[in-house]
């Protein structure tokens, strides 16, 4: 018997060490660019979080990468600075590619169920989204 009280001792103390927390394991994620983790170091971005574009532009390819989670937008691997503009409709993003006009437009789907719609618009012509 003295041998399960002293088991039981040490229950409350805490345990040296880091704790790391635990991944979701329905997460997708995918390794990303330099210019998709946000700067020079590499990460991992969760592939929900992200949405694409690419495309052909002057005749060169163009990306876009919109991070949803932290509203950032990047053409290729350089960050672009956008204008954010909030509305009852929901947000528009305007940034430049090359010396081209670009908007993110954000709106919520027709049903409460769909999530929010990104479309790309650039010089007025919508972009169609990556389905690779």
């Amino acid at each position: 018997m003295s041998v399960i009280l002293t088991a039981c001792r040490n229950v409350n103390k805490p345990k040296s060490g880091k704790r790391r927390k635990p991944k979701p394991k329905s997460a997708h994620r995918h390794r990303s660019s330099a210019g998709a983790a946000g700067g020079a170091e590499y990460g991992y971005v969760d592939a929900s979080s992200v949405k694409m574009w690419t495309w052909a532009l002057d005749d060169e390819p163009v990306t876009v990468i919109f991070r949803r989670d932290t509203m950032e937008v990047w053409v290729g691997d350089e960050k672009a600075e956008t204008m954010c503009n909030f509305s009852e409709h929901g947000a528009e993003m305007d940034f430049c590619v090359g010396s081209h006009k670009a908007r993110i437009r954000s709106m919520q789907g027709c049903d409460r169920k769909q999530r929010i719609i990104h479309t790309l618009s650039v010089d007025g012509y919508v972009i169609p989204e990556e389905t690779t």
